[in-house]
């Protein structure tokens, strides 16, 4: 099977592939399809894409990376604002919160 490359638009942070996927000459695929989002940086001179991992967010809770669209966000504290949480990462009454707000639902 001869190698094939539908597209590239690199990650600007990781170099993963961001748009189509790569298929190599083994049959394997390399790429992350159409998970990206659009990435700027004027004073870097950069214009292009993150993958799903690298547009990420911190946790408010625990610190580490909430991937692209896995982040519970609730409005709370002093001054009403808006923190991300992984879904484990939520004490019961956080839980609560993002409940009454609409982030995730009861059955979870």
């Amino acid at each position: 099977m001869p190698t094939k490359e539908i597209t590239n638009d690199p990650c600007v942070e990781c170099g993963t592939p961001t748009l189509g996927v790569m298929t190599l000459a083994n049959g394997s695929t390399v790429g992350v399809g159409i998970n990206r989002l659009g990435y700027t940086d004027s004073n870097k001179g950069i214009d292009g894409w993150l993958c799903g991992k690298c547009a990420g967010y911190e946790c408010d809770s625990c610190g580490k990376i909430i991937y692209l669209d896995e982040d519970i966000t609730v409005t709370h504290g002093e001054h009403q604002e808006n923190y991300k949480y992984h879904e484990e990462c939520l004490t019961p009454e956080l839980k609560l919160l993002a409940i009454e707000q609409g982030e995730i639902n009861e059955l979870r």
